[in-house]
């Protein structure tokens, strides 16, 4: 059976924008932070994880880099 579903490839951050301007790094590197803080802010209250504020500084960064491996 063959799967006929639509697949969006990294609608958000185009890797391929970056290569056309490359000045939009001034812009997509701050927004691609502000969107990880926020989910992984968002996940761990919702998973009512105590001292998250501490647990979000810890792995930020790391969630960050990841998501930019991930893009490439």
């Amino acid at each position: 059976m063959r799967d006929h579903g639509v697949k969006l490839y990294n609608v958000i951050f185009p890797i391929w924008l970056l290569w056309l301007f490359p000045g939009t790094w001034l812009v997509v590197l701050p927004a691609c932070f502000l969107i990880d803080l926020l989910v992984v802010a968002l996940t761990l209250r919702y998973l009512r994880v105590k001292e998250a504020g501490e647990k979000v500084k810890a792995v930020i960064i790391k969630v960050w880099l990841c998501g930019f491996a991930a893009d490439f």
